[in-house]
């Protein structure tokens, strides 16, 4: 009988709150010290930069430690944390030789200290804030004048000041919650959330866990996009890759008794049987009870062989009159394949007083994206030839390298589109091979400052041919290094997990890295204000800002895509961002930007933790690491400390009351700007 069979529905919350107050498990594989030992100097050597190890490294590697242990900056003092970073020359000469030796004691010993005394400390507070009157305190409207004077970068001075620090976090994460849950369920999450991370943490053996926790903060120390992963961060990218999975076709966020449907995607199982609405709460998958566990654990669960059956326990969000016990149904679902391509790559045709044109949005650089996107502009231009096209990379992360070539490639003959320049200033450029240009009319790329990596590649490249227009708000991320991945689990290496380390920086077809600077927008519209934490230029260890030898010196003048576009762009643009600046001037939909521009900057109470060819290793010899292909260079930019990944089954849901996804005036000046350049461009071609 299963565990949510007719007779034990009224006892599952007991079991509820019995598995959440059990511990994490731990991760199943861990790297020794010995393979931190060997790992240290190879990866030195193969980094963009190639650092030394000395003393100032590897105070970042501390600081990287403690960040990895505490990066809400809510478990440790001021005082405490000076303690464990102020170290001696002599102390650090210590250090390094016996992490050179291969010897993690001090790590460990840290870690055991964390357990009993950080931990310790931090639950007793916790269970205070459980309390009804505590409960009752923290619920209330943020307190803005005492918030807006901490250093969230720093650590607090008092166990008072770290006590409010950890009410502003559960507060915060609270109100998320409440717009898609109960109050009740809403506080009961925002505590599950701070209590979830500490678990993890009591459950860990502080001899297992160093080597990871300081391979984890020796890569992080390189610079803001060189880490570890282990077996749960390699999934996630795995997924974050992949064209498609066998699941059931939801996505989903956490809520305390499990997982909430924010969407049911058209057309998979879940959509097929009828049974599944937004707001239904997944508690339970083949019998077992899932709240506590984590969004990841979760999918897993969710997930299968295509073909194979899969039993949930779903509560109900319809007739909230009905009693709770009639509201939870078991469905049973056979898993399919789920085509994530049509959620990360999105298109529609519109009509405007230039003809019929095109939006095209991309979410992610996943292989083969460039081909998606092609087929989503030939599906628009079935019934009517495209006049223009809006290409979206607002928010787009990266990904595959090749694949930007390969996007870019869609509107410009065969030339240079990205150089990468390794350790030893060698430059290799990346071409479009394929001389046809798949789309030759007008183009505008819409970008803002979570444009990244191989979305920068694009954007930029096609500004620097003068293929696009560029439209956003601000500059883009500002990412333009290359990470490879190396899988460590090889013949001749066989250790767990892999490595993404930067080995080169890329710069695009006009010379210039958009390292730190990022991509400047043709014509610059309202928009969210800019979050200058949250830039490139802003994260700790971030490479400089570079330029090279770029398109103007490595193709003739009369390159058909520098003749054909840059002097018609060159003429026309002032016109069109004057155009565009008296309609945004009158569009009231831009009001919202407008006054958050005019605001104060105020202090967020959220915390940031920002803290040629490839250079090749030598002949393939036992136990040498090799790299993959240049496969991956997403940036992701960091998240606010304490917060949780909504994710669907590989995919990050849409929130239905967020107002940028009922009203969009950037994306609706968008299609006016590109209205206007096909016009200009009819204007300027001869009269047949």
């Amino acid at each position: 009988m299963s565990a949510f069979s007719r007779p034990s529905r009224s006892l599952w919350l007991a079991a509820l709150v019995l598995l959440i107050s059990q511990p994490l498990a731990a991760a199943a594989e861990s790297l020794s010290s010995e393979q931190v030992r060997w790992l240290m100097p190879r990866v030195l050597q193969m980094h963009l930069t190639r650092p030394e190890f000395d003393g100032k490294y590897l105070k970042l590697v501390l600081k990287n430690f403690l960040g990895n242990l505490d990066p809400s900056h809510t478990l440790y003092l001021q005082a405490e944390v000076d303690k464990k970073l102020n170290r001696t020359d002599a102390e650090l000469d210590t250090l390094r030789a016996e992490l050179l030796a291969g010897k993690l004691d001090y790590f460990a010993g840290w870690l055991k200290e964390f357990k009993e005394r950080q931990l310790a400390r931090d639950l007793l507070y916790q269970q205070k804030l459980e309390t009804a009157d505590e409960r009752a305190r923290w619920t209330q409207k943020l307190d803005k004048k005492a918030s807006e004077g901490i250093d969230f970068d720093g650590y607090p001075e008092t166990e008072e000041a770290r006590e409010f620090r950890i009410s502003l976090f559960v507060n915060r994460d609270y109100r998320s919650y409440k717009t898609y849950l109960s109050d009740k369920e809403a506080q009961d999450f925002a505590l599950l959330m701070l209590r979830k991370p500490r678990e993890q943490w009591s459950n860990q053996d502080p001899d297992k866990s160093a080597p990871n926790l300081v391979m984890k903060a020796f890569m992080r120390s390189l610079d803001p996009h060189s880490e570890y992963m282990d077996a749960e961060d390699i999934e996630q990218f795995e997924t974050s890759m992949a064209r498609s999975f066998a699941g059931i076709g939801v996505q989903i966020r956490g809520c305390p008794l499990g997982v909430q449907v924010t969407e049911v995607i058209k057309g998979g199982p879940a959509f097929r049987s009828g049974r599944f609405a937004p707001n239904d709460q997944i508690v339970g998958v083949d019998g077992v009870v899932v709240a506590g566990e984590t969004l990841p654990a979760i999918v897993r669960r969710i997930k299968g062989e295509k073909g194979s059956k899969v039993t949930l326990t779903v509560k109900k969000a319809e007739d909230k009159a009905r009693d709770l016990a009639e509201r939870v149904e078991e469905i049973a679902v056979v898993r399919d394949t789920i085509d994530m391509t049509a959620l990360r790559v999105t298109a529609e045709a519109r009509q405007t007083e230039a003809g019929s044109v095109g939006f095209v949005k991309v979410d992610s650089f996943y292989d083969n994206v460039h081909e998606d996107v092609l087929a989503r502009i030939k599906d628009l231009s079935k019934d009517k030839p495209l006049e223009g096209l809006v290409l979206d990379l607002r928010s787009n992360s990266g990904g595959l390298l090749r694949e930007a070539v390969g996007l870019a490639g869609l509107f410009i003959s065969e030339g240079p589109i990205v150089s990468e320049r390794d350790f030893l200033g060698r430059d290799h450029w990346s071409r479009d091979e394929d001389a046809r240009t798949y789309f030759e009319k007008p183009l505008v790329v819409l970008v803002n400052q979570f444009s990244a990596s191989a979305a920068e590649i694009v954007a930029g490249s096609l500004k620097d041919y003068g293929r696009a227009v560029v439209v956003g708000h601000s500059q883009t991320h500002g990412k333009g290094t290359v990470q490879r991945v190396i899988d460590l689990g090889q013949p001749g290496i066989d250790m767990p997990g892999r490595l993404r380390l930067t080995f080169q920086q890329y710069f695009l077809a006009g010379g210039d890295s958009v390292q730190l600077n990022g991509v400047q927008p043709d014509i610059s519209i309202p928009g969210i204000k800019i979050i200058e934490d949250l830039l490139e230029r802003n994260y700790e260890g971030a490479i400089p800002f570079a330029t090279i030898k770029g398109v103007e010196g490595t193709l003739p003048a009369d390159h058909p895509d520098l003749k054909k576009w840059m002097p018609w762009k060159s003429s026309v643009l002032a016109e069109l961002a004057e155009k565009s600046k008296v309609r945004v001037a009158a569009n009231k939909d831009f009001d919202l930007y407008r006054k958050l521009e005019e605001e104060e900057k105020k202090e967020s109470p959220e915390t940031h933790l920002n803290g040629g060819d490839a250079p090749k290793p030598k002949e393939p010899k036992t136990g040498e690491p090799q790299a993959e292909e240049p496969k991956v260079e997403t940036p992701a930019p960091p998240k606010p400390e304490g917060e949780t990944e909504p994710k669907g089954e590989g995919d990050e849901p849409k929130d239905e009351d967020d107002e940028e996804n009922k009203k969009d005036p950037q994306l609706d000046e968008a299609f006016l700007i590109l209205s206007d350049a096909i016009l200009a461009w009819k204007k300027a071609q001869p009269e047949e």
